[in-house]
C-alpha cells in the first residue's frame, strides 16, 4: 500500500467513526426525548384525574346547596 491508500483508508475509518458517533448521539437524544413524553404523559393523566374528581365534588357540592 502506498501512501495515497493509507490516507483513503484512514479517512474511511474516520468516517464510519463519525457516522457511528451521531448515531449513537441520535439515539441517546430520542431515548431522552422518549422519557420526558412518557412523563408529560403521566402527568397529564393525574392532572386530568384531579380535574375531574374536582368537577364531581363541585357538582356534588352544587346539587346539596340546591337542596338545602
Amino acid at each position: 500500500m502506498d501512501g495515497g491508500q493509507m490516507f483513503l483508508v484512514g479517512m474511511g475509518l474516520l468516517t464510519v467513526a463519525v457516522v457511528v458517533g451521531v448515531g449513537l448521539k441520535v439515539g441517546e437524544l430520542e431515548l431522552r426525548q422518549e422519557k420526558e413524553n412518557r412523563w408529560y404523559r403521566e402527568r397529564a393523566h393525574v392532572v386530568t384525574d384531579s380535574s375531574e374528581m374536582l368537577r364531581g365534588l363541585q357538582a356534588k357540592r352544587a346539587e346539596g346547596a340546591e337542596k338545602e
